[in-house]
């Protein structure tokens, strides 16, 4: 481990010793303990961010699990673990990390069933990839449907967006039929290496 997160690690260890060394006390369960607490599953969950982006995912997966230890059940807490552990070759495992941050109603949550289905295509797991593509539709309509009740967009909206919807959906599945038995692609798009073909 190096100076630097050596000291960061050490930092965190003190921060938590601290704030269970008298965990008797009987103010454990007050507003304000329990806020220190949640914040410290935040700091935990960015020191496991920080790792992963230094490549360090055996230890940044350690800090997500503290992170979710104390409480934290943010939707984006699982998608990250999620993205961590597919990286670290854990893919099942990632697979209920990210079940589980796409429950709930949140305005990322497009963005995450996209990343999520992006990754199942890197797998090629052409049906995982269509099961989730099925489960976002509905939400996909629906967030399309508000944003030209609201106006946004809605000199764009030239014809009618679910057969635009569907057309795309149709490539998507064209994309994963022809990506079946082709090379696996190193990297993801946003993590550092640009997609190329080859192992």
């Amino acid at each position: 481990m190096t100076p630097v997160f050596q000291r960061i690690a050490q930092a965190l260890d003190r921060q938590k010793k601290r704030l269970f060394r008298n965990s008797s006390r009987s103010d454990d369960q007050s507003a304000s303990r329990r806020a220190e607490i949640a914040e410290f599953a935040g700091v935990c969950f960015n020191y496991g961010n920080l790792l992963a982006e230094n490549g360090r995912l055996d230890e940044a997966l350690a800090y997500y699990r503290r992170s979710e230890v104390l409480g934290n059940s943010a939707w984006i807490l699982h998608h990250y673990h999620g993205n961590v552990l597919d990286r670290d070759g854990q893919f099942d495992a990632a697979m209920q990390q990210w079940e589980k941050a796409v429950t709930g109603d949140y305005p990322e949550i497009l963005s995450v069933y996209s990343d999520i289905i992006m990754r199942l295509i890197h797998h090629g797991d052409r049906l995982a990839a269509e099961r989730w593509l099925k489960q976002v539709t509905p939400l996909y309509c629906a967030s399309v449907e508000q944003a030209a009740k609201r106006g946004d967009f809605r000199r764009f909206l030239l014809a009618d967006f679910r057969a635009g919807i569907q057309k795309c959906l149709d490539a998507v599945c064209g994309i994963l039929s022809s990506r079946i038995g082709q090379p696996r692609v190193r990297g993801y798009p946003g993590e550092g290496e640009s997609i190329s073909e080859g192992e």
